[in-house]
Parts: C-alpha cells; structure tokens; sequence
C-alpha cells in the first residue's frame, strides 16, 4: 500500500507512455499537496491539471492501460473528492475520454480486428467514470449522436435490462456524479463536447430528474440538493455566455508585476482605502428607500460592516487602455 492507498502493484517499466508519467506527476503532487498544504505544492499540482493549451498533450510511448492506471486513476478521484479539486476530476474524465479514443484509433489500424475497442481494464473504473467511459466510446466509435444524446441512451439501455433496487441506486448516483463533475469544466476550446445547448441540457436534467424518482430521493434534502443545485447553476452560467471562460486580467503595474511572479503574492486592498467615493454607499442608500421593499426583513437590514472586508479586481478586457 502507498501513500494514496493503491494497493496494485505498479509495473516495472512505469511510467511507459506519456499519460502515465502525467499521472505519476498528478499522483506526487498530490501527496505533497496532503502532506504540506499550502500556496506553492497547491499551485504545483493546479498547473499540472489545468492543460488548456491544445498543444500541450502528447502521445508518446507505448499503448496500454494497466491495473496500475485504473487504481492511480480511482485514487486520485477520490482524493480530488477529499480536497475539493474539481479540476482533478474534469482532468480525470479527460484522461479516460482520451484514452478511449486511442483505443479505437489503435483497434481500427490492426487489420485482424484483434486489438478490441474494449479496454477491459476501465471496467473496474470509479462508477462515474465508467458510465461517462461507455458513453464517450458510444460516441467516438459510432459517431452517429451528440454526447448527451449518447450519455441519455447508455442509461436508458441499463434501465431496459435491469430496473432493480440495486442497479437504479447504483446508475443514479453515477449519472448524478458524472453530470456534476464534469460541470465545472472551464474550456469551450479544449472540451467543447461538454458545452451542452440549452436544449441538451433540458433532456440531461429531465433525465436526472427521472433518475432520483425511481431511486425515491428528495431532491430537496442535502446531499442530493446541494450537488443539483452547483449542476445546474454550473451550466447555466455558463451556457449563457456560450461556455467562453477565456481569460481574466489584472491590472497591475510592471514592478507589482515582478515582485508578484517572485514572492507568489497578489495583495488585496481594504475596502475603505478604495479611491471610488461611492464605495460602501450604493446598498445602503438603495435600500434607505422603503417604497419599492415589499418584505418587512429588508426593510431593516444593518449595513454596518461586521468584519474587515478587503476587494482585488480582475478584468475580461484585455489590453484596455482604460484599464
């Protein structure tokens, strides 16, 4: 047993190909990052699994999926869990979408057909992870259905052949997960697949919906509330402005510039030195005016200040001369 739990051995020649020394760099970064939390192992391990750069990936070393991977894989979800990282876990996804991917690419170039589509050893995959690994491989082999369309028809198959107590538990908080982990994607350009229309995302959710009815939850009681609720706010901020996170800018000069790449610091300024004379007084005098309050409660709220509250701005706007 190692230091995140795996208890598979790791192959001798590890790490062989490209997405296995990935991994092995994800995997010790996240050790350090549990044995020393703190600002510098924190933005070691967001650098490692933020890769927005299209070019940044390669395909280099041998082909193959091992036990080993399975379990580093399932480890580091569940620690991504633990440490509330949800940028490991979309990166998680990724991994397996890219590997199910080449696996059809590898099988399509042997002529025999004797390298299968099937990559048996994803079937012992987290059970998100599994059901979203059966979708993407419906849709990158048949190619014939969005990926919602295809992750709407996986489940509906499974509820065909079995509808028992246990298999609609089990698919529920699958689709529930999967549905929410993959929410909190950040990139149209790197993963436009899950930039789900309106329209899709309509059918995911009745879906979901249907799901927790069958399992006889609440979607009104916590855990179930708190994980539909950050779903469907994920996707519904950001549908409305077409998925584009792009970047966000600070305006800062260029010797805050140097001292910030040196000493990992962007300082935050108290609200009550801010140069904006109207800072503190908008609310507050807003609602001064009873006339538009309906509800007796915000009629005589207390803008006093109850702490010491400090503000940092960032821009969408690049190279802005106002700015």
């Amino acid at each position: 047993m190692d230091d995140l739990g795996i208890e598979v051995s790791k192959p001798s020649d590890w790490p062989a190909n490209q997405k296995e020394c990935a991994l092995e760099n994800i995997y010790d970064s996240v050790v350090k990052f549990i044995d020393n939390p703190g600002h510098e192992t924190k933005e070691i391990l967001v650098s490692l699994i933020s890769d927005y750069d299209l070019n940044q990936r390669s395909y280099l070393g041998f082909h193959r999926t091992t036990d080993y991977e399975v379990a580093m894989i399932n480890a580091l979800y569940m620690h991504a869990g633990m440490i509330n990282l949800n940028t490991l876990k979309v990166y998680l996804y990724e991994i397996v979408g890219d590997a199910t991917r080449k696996q059809k690419m590898i099988s399509q170039m042997v002529e025999d057909y004797s390298q299968s589509f099937e990559i048996d050893q994803y079937q012992y995959l987290m059970p998100s992870l599994k059901l979203y690994h059966v979708a993407y491989q419906h849709f990158t082999v048949l190619k014939n259905r969005n990926l919602a369309d295809q992750i709407i028809d996986v489940v509906n198959q499974v509820l065909l052949m079995n509808t028992s107590e246990e298999t609609v538990f089990n698919l529920t908080h699958a689709y529930v997960t999967m549905l929410n982990d993959i929410s909190y994607f950040r990139s149209k350009k790197r993963t436009g697949i899950w930039a789900f229309s309106r329209e899709n995302l309509s059918k995911l959710f009745s879906l979901e919906a249907k799901l927790v009815k069958m399992n006889n939850e609440s979607a009104t009681v916590r855990p179930l509330k708190g994980v539909l609720m950050t779903t469907i706010s994920n996707y519904i901020l950001k549908s409305r402005n077409d998925y584009n996170a792009d970047y966000i800018c600070k305006y800062i000069s260029k010797e805050v510039a140097e001292s910030s790449t040196q000493n990992r610091e962007i300082w935050m300024q108290k609200i009550k030195y801010l140069n904006d004379k109207r800072e503190l007084k908008v609310m507050p005098e807003l609602f001064a005016n009873k006339q538009w309050l309906d509800y007796n409660w915000a009629k005589n709220i207390n803008f006093t200040p109850t702490r010491e509250y400090y503000v940092s701005s960032f821009s969408k706007t690049i190279k802005n001369d106002d700015m």
